[in-house]
């Protein structure tokens, strides 16, 4: 029997022990026995664009927050970008609560108003990872922040990871 690893041409280096159910990150995935090269490919309805990008947009501009201040970072992009991943420096992280993300309307954080640990978007986390609708070239990321630690910080800002839409 093929496992899949087999069937992804990946060599078998023994008995791996497993620790624990594998976690699954981003859409659910179905194996097929073949793969076209349409599948392979962002779609889009838009016209005028050919290929697309996984790049890094940064969400600034740097700051310095002082305790319990309050900032508004925002990121703009020129052409169509899907966020997939956020960062917020794991070394300011500490006390900073990260209270709102908006995308043009869509507040993409619900819940308590004191915000969540931006520990959870540091680059040493697991939880990073986001499924965020895809961002116009006219709407701005916007991410409200708050210092809830007992230091003012400096050179505050965040980034995104992602797709973008690239036209020809």
């Amino acid at each position: 029997m093929q496992t899949l690893a087999s069937r992804m041409g990946i060599p078998s280096v023994g008995s791996p022990q497993i620790l624990s159910a594998p976690q699954i990150l981003g859409d659910p995935v179905a194996m097929v026995e073949n793969v076209t090269q349409a599948d392979r490919i962002t779609k889009y309805v838009e016209g005028g664009y050919v290929a697309a990008d996984r790049i890094d947009v940064a969400i600034g501009p740097l700051t310095n927050l002082g305790i319990g201040a309050t900032a508004i970072l925002t990121g703009k992009v020129v052409d169509p970008f899907k966020p997939e991943l956020m960062f917020f420096p794991s070394t300011l992280a500490p006390g900073v609560h990260i209270n709102q993300v908006t995308i043009g309307s869509t507040n993409m954080v619900d819940g308590n108003t004191s915000g969540i640990p931006a520990e959870k978007y540091s680059e040493v986390s697991q939880q990073c990872r986001v499924s965020y609708p895809t961002v116009p070239v006219s709407v701005e990321i916007q991410v409200r922040i708050t210092n809830n630690s007992g230091a003012a910080i400096n050179n505050v800002a965040m980034a995104a990871n992602g797709i973008r839409l690239r036209p020809g």
